[in-house]
């Protein structure tokens, strides 16, 4: 299989994300980071972030997923900003990539 074959089939192996989290005046979660692609042939879009809400305890209590409709080509990153409600009881957030389209 060849490497672009491969970063066609797992885009998740391709794309990382990193960011912070904070709660604005109106009580929403304010989600900012960055997905960046490791890929070196292959653009994707319609990446779909899973967002987790923790309680106090450490205990998973709900998760969203949130498309981000922008292309990533190779090597490259894009900023993205989420904002929600999120889950009544939520006291931390985590997020990760769960899926996204090769374009080329």
């Amino acid at each position: 299989m060849t490497v672009a074959q491969q970063e066609r089939k797992t885009p998740t192996a391709f794309l990382t994300t990193d960011g912070t989290y904070r709660r604005n005046l109106i009580d929403e979660w304010v989600l900012e980071g960055v997905i960046a692609s490791k890929a070196t042939t292959v653009t994707y879009k319609d990446v779909i972030l899973r967002v987790d809400f923790f309680s106090k305890t450490k205990t998973l209590i709900g998760s969203e997923r949130h498309p981000i409709y922008e292309f990533i080509g190779p090597q490259q990153q894009q900023s993205f900003k989420i904002k929600t409600m999120g889950v009544d009881g939520a006291n931390s957030v985590n997020w990760e990539i769960e899926g996204a389209t090769a374009v080329q």
